[in-house]
């Protein structure tokens, strides 16, 4: 059994802290020993479990150097390194790691959240690296006068550099002043003396009250005194003390914060504890103090961002990629909808759109028809009738001079059916304003490719004309067959025929199926 809590909380409390600053995006540095092993398993899968991402984990082997810890910290750093690192290392490590990030100059490029073995008391000199960096350690209150006699009785006995045993030591801030200090608290000897006897009182009542000396040691059997202890609830230097079934006591984390008091000297301050029986975590703000970059004076009640990044906009999935577990914002296209909770873009089905500027669902596109009021109708029926009478009126000039040189030399014929193919193309913009019906969309479409056909016919019968009547200059003065105008009717007349034909047979299919 014991009083202090088992490492396993540790990590509990850890994740309570990045949980509570919104820290979803960390690296974890570990000792190579069954210390730090088993406990970045059990932090991979609790932090895993609240949704806090791993971005590195970067093991310090067991023979560690200078060079090997400046290693490890230029792998930690990088473009989207997260800016907290969990620290979950021996006590031998912190002087190692602290050494490294002042060497480097990195000490304000990150924020330390640590085990316990952080806060056993860091050298003097490296105490300005861990500014504004977290450590959880286990719970106890300052017992006064316990300490201060332990304080009177170690000066009387030794100077004070010498090193003593038991957990017991002068300060390593010995410059500072030679004042008694103690890694383990001394509230934990108390509670571990306390839990004995109180174990020990209830057993000896239960089975031989009033028993002294031999009797005694024969009552106190030390298998029942454990079964006795285990069921035992006390007031402790602390509040009130059980333990769970496995021997280990259900108590509190204490949040240290380190900062640099008015005095200009690192402290250790007390912002907040985590109570294991409620999982219950106490934050208080107000004594939070975080370095603002690129200056070593100036302190924020902002805590620092640590996130994979913002979330995604609307219209945008979540994309992870192979190297770590945050994602990149991937917009969707125009006519897709985010799917399989944001991890997937979709394609609308046709006639089908987006609803919003969300993206989340797609709804049928309602059908929208020009009028003939609005402006866009206006100006192009506008055009459309002047351009349809200026044909009329070069008809109507080429019928008036219908013997004139000029027009008989230029095919009047086939120019005015190329006339009538302009005019058919200028009055089927009228028919595109009208709303949509099978009878108008037949005529769009057949009127559309009529009207190329009508123009295109004429002027390939004139090319060719002119093109046979120039060949066959070279060598007499008299015309080629076919060359007369109502020849060039009847050639262009066919092959306008040749596409009306097709136009027949698409207006059957078309009425059929439609």
């Amino acid at each position: 059994m014991r009083v202090v809590p088992a490492d396993r909380y540790q990590v509990e409390a850890i994740s309570v802290v990045l949980e509570y600053f919104n820290w979803s995006h960390v690296s974890v540095i570990f000792t190579d020993s069954s210390y730090g092993r088993e406990g970045v398993k059990r932090l991979k899968s609790v932090l895993g479990q609240k949704g806090i991402c791993i971005s590195k984990t970067l093991e310090i082997g067991y023979e560690r150097s200078a060079d090997d810890m400046r290693k490890t910290m230029s792998t930690l750093r990088g473009p989207k390194s997260p800016k907290v690192v969990v620290l979950y290392i021996e006590i031998v490590d912190v002087e190692l790691i602290l050494r490294s990030v002042k060497a480097m100059g990195i000490e304000q490029e990150y924020i330390w959240v640590a085990s316990d073995s952080f806060s056993l008391g860091l050298p003097y000199d490296l105490q300005h690296m861990a500014v504004g960096s977290l450590t959880v350690r286990p719970y106890s209150e300052l017992v006064e006068e316990f300490e201060q006699e332990c304080d009177r009785r170690m000066k009387r006995r030794f100077p004070p550099t010498e090193k003593t045993a038991f957990g017991i030591h002068p300060t390593v801030n010995s410059s500072i002043n030679d004042d008694f200090n103690m890694y383990i608290p001394a509230g934990f000897y108390i509670d571990a003396v306390n839990a004995l006897a109180t174990g020990a009182d209830l057993l000896i009542k239960e089975r031989c009250p009033g028993a002294i000396g031999e009797e005694l040691r024969k009552c106190v059997q030390p298998v029942i005194l454990c079964q006795h202890m285990r069921n035992l609830t006390f007031n402790g230097s602390y509040g009130e003390i059980s333990f769970d079934q496995n021997g280990d006591v259900v108590g509190m984390y204490e949040i240290i914060q380190y900062q640099v008091g008015r005095n200009g000297q690192v402290e250790y301050v007390s912002v907040g504890s985590w109570d294991m029986r409620t999982n219950h975590l106490e934050i208080e703000n107000k004594k939070l103090l975080w370095p603002v970059p690129g200056s070593h004076r100036n302190f924020s009640r902002t805590p620092p961002v640590s996130t994979c990044g913002a979330p995604c906009p609307a219209g945008s999935i979540y994309y992870y990629t192979k190297e770590t577990c945050c994602w990149e914002c991937r917009k969707c296209k125009e006519n897709e909808i985010t799917a399989g909770n944001f991890s997937s873009c979709k394609m609308c089905p046709i006639f089908y759109w987006p609803v919003d500027e969300r993206q989340n669902n797609c709804e049928k596109i309602a059908p929208h028809f020009s009028q003939f009021g609005d402006k866009t109708a206006i100006i192009a029926c506008s055009v459309a009738s002047f351009g349809s009478f200026v044909c009329i009126s070069i008809v109507m000039i080429f019928f008036q001079y219908r013997n004139d040189r000029p027009i008989r030399a230029s095919s009047r014929e086939l120019s005015q059916l190329m006339l009538l193919g302009i005019s058919v193309a200028y009055l089927l913009v009228f028919s595109f304003m009208a709303t949509p019906s099978d009878v108008v969309c037949y005529i769009n479409y057949v009127g559309f490719n009529l009207s190329f056909t009508l123009v295109y016919a004429p002027l390939l019968v004139k090319t060719i004309r002119i093109h046979r009547i120039f060949k066959s200059g070279r060598k007499s003065v008299n015309l080629p067959p076919c060359t007369s105008s109502c020849s060039q009717l009847v050639i262009a007349g066919t092959l306008i025929l040749i596409q009306v034909r097709c136009f027949v047979i698409i207006a059957f299919f078309f009425f059929l199926f439609s």
